[in-house]
């Protein structure tokens, strides 16, 4: 009786080994600060972990690895992506790209770690020149004076509280980017910015420049109780976190901060959530310094799919609005 206790015992513990399952990036060949393109051995650590189809964990060290394109979770249950904290383990796109695209996936857990750009999507400083056509920008460090680019929006910038001008002075340009006139040096430090129609923009504006919209941070498509915990994003080349029909989520300790004395963090909202289901939770999270929303939830009332009669759908729509 003893003998069959003892083997019962480790068939259980056997159970709980193959239940789980540690894979380190750097046995995939992905190092912290070599300077090297991490994204392949980091994509091949995850598609091992969903290929076995167990409870896992992805962990990264502490420092910076380098991503190119987005490393795609597809079809993957149980898996949680772990660095060794905020301000340690630094994922950094050199890219315009996603860091993370999540798509069909459930109980997916993001935590301990920091995500920032090289180059910025972004540049800011003072108005030297501006006329019908182009705006000439004395760049502040940390920003980057940066050639090729398209401008895609400029807001006028307030530097004593560190955010988007509000007030009587508060103005902004979007703009379709001319598509063969890009940024350039007209001397030392000046960035000159095409623009499309004019501005109101004079002399002496403090304004940040928002290159062409691009690729969220980390996005995430019919994902089911998913978690984003102890994350910190620095900017990005559009919005930060992007759900598409989420249900579920858990954003704990998430932040969209400044960094480095520069004067925006993400370029667009700091959270956004399209067709969300069931429960959204925010514990502990902040968001500072983006272009545009700190939050912004949806959801999805009814599709319509096909209009016999639109005159009909008219009148039902403004009589149910007066019943309101």
């Amino acid at each position: 009786m003893n003998y069959v206790i003892f083997f019962l015992l480790i068939l259980v513990r056997l159970s709980s080994i193959v239940e789980s399952r540690i894979f380190f990036v750097s046995d995939y060949g992905a190092y912290a600060n070599d300077d090297y393109d991490d994204t392949k051995a980091i994509q091949a650590a995850i598609d091992d972990a969903i290929h076995i189809n167990v409870t896992s964990e992805i962990d990264f060290g502490d420092g910076i690895y380098k991503i190119s394109s987005p490393i795609i979770i597809v079809n993957a249950t149980n898996i949680t992506v772990k660095g060794v904290g905020m301000n340690e383990t630094f994922l950094i796109g050199y890219e315009q790209i996603a860091i993370f695209n999540i798509r069909n996936s459930q109980r997916i857990k993001l935590t301990a770690f920091s995500i920032d750009y090289d180059p910025l999507p972004f540049t800011a400083g003072y108005v030297v020149d501006v006329n019908d056509t182009y705006l000439d920008v004395q760049i502040v460090a940390p920003h980057q004076a940066d050639v090729g680019r398209q401008v895609q929006a400029i807001l006028r910038y307030d530097p004593i509280q560190m955010r988007p001008a509000f007030g009587l002075n508060t103005y902004e340009i979007s703009q379709i980017p001319p598509t063969d006139v890009k940024t350039t040096i007209v001397s030392p430090g000046v960035l000159r910015l095409p623009l499309k129609s004019s501005t109101q923009f004079v002399k002496g504006d403090p304004i940040v420049a928002r290159y062409v919209f691009s690729a969220y941070g980390i996005y995430g498509e019919d994902i089911i109780d998913f978690t984003l915990q102890s994350v910190t994003v620095y900017t990005a080349w559009s919005m930060s976190f992007v759900t598409l029909r989420p249900r579920r989520l858990n954003i704990i300790d998430y932040h969209v901060l400044l960094r480095n004395e520069r004067w925006m963090s993400s370029v667009a909202d700091c959270i956004h959530s399209t067709d969300a289901r069931e429960s959204i939770v925010i514990v502990d999270s902040k968001c500072q310094g983006m272009g545009d929303d700190a939050l912004n939830v949806h959801a999805t009332f009814f599709l319509v799919t096909e209009v016999f009669n639109s005159s009909a759908i008219k009148h039902r729509l403004l009589f149910m609005a007066m019943e309101q």
